[in-house]
């Protein structure tokens, strides 16, 4: 039996979109951070029309682009993971600080297995959030750089203190007028997937599940209404 052409479209688009993640993971695993940047971008180019699946790819442009030090692009990246979809009003995925278990996995080895770089070697990881950490300060007014170094900490399991300092930093920023309104998204984001680690509901509704949250909205977004 013949596939619509409309489905046939569609297993297309997904083939080429995996393809593309698979070359641009790959990449990233031998440290051609760049190159695997423009590979999820050519991802991110054939998902336009599928809002789960594009989530998935920005967020490995943003792992590249913290990697590669393209600062300018990851922040457009976490911009359009903290900003409502304009046809939903709902975030593209609330729960995507929570999607990578363990960071050092995308560098190709798994939890608590010893470091390919060397005994006692930390992964490439910790010195991408320490150029970050670099940036930020050289840049002490940039509510941008902030944000990113943030967000860069949160994913940093491998420092007991992360966490915490990043929460301690995503809510200066919240509590910061200068701020605009996705970037204040993070702290509210970040507390709900601090909830979900320890067993809690974040706050998405009673009986909602992980992968389908009862509301995908913040307390202080606005529901686009028709």
């Amino acid at each position: 039996m013949k596939l619509p052409l409309e489905d046939l479209a569609r297993n297309y688009v997904r083939a080429r979109r995996e393809a593309f993640m698979a070359q641009g993971w790959q990449l990233f695993k031998e440290g051609a951070y760049r190159e695997a940047y423009g590979v999820f971008s050519l991802a991110d180019a054939v998902s336009l029309d599928d809002l789960q699946a594009r989530a998935s790819v920005k967020l490995a442009m943003l792992f590249a682009g913290i990697a590669s030090q393209k600062y300018a692009q990851a922040l457009n990246t976490l911009r359009w993971l903290l900003t409502p979809d304009s046809r939903t009003g709902r975030l593209p995925d609330p729960l995507f600080l929570g999607r990578i278990s363990d960071v050092r996995s995308l560098y190709g080895f798994e939890e608590n297995e010893p470091s390919p770089y060397g005994v006692g070697a930390a992964s490439p990881y910790t010195g991408h959030v320490s150029a970050l950490e670099l940036f930020a300060i050289r840049n002490p007014d940039s509510v941008e750089a902030k944000v990113l170094y943030a967000f860069a900490l949160w994913q940093d399991k491998a420092d007991a203190n992360a966490r915490g300092n990043a929460l301690f930093r995503a809510r200066q920023i919240a509590s910061d007028p200068e701020a605009g309104q996705p970037w204040r998204n993070l702290y509210q984001l970040m507390q709900n997937a601090d909830t979900i680690d320890r067993g809690g509901a974040a706050g998405y509704g009673a009986g909602s599940t992980l992968s389908e949250p009862a509301s995908s909205l913040l307390p202080f977004e606005a529901r686009v209404t028709e």
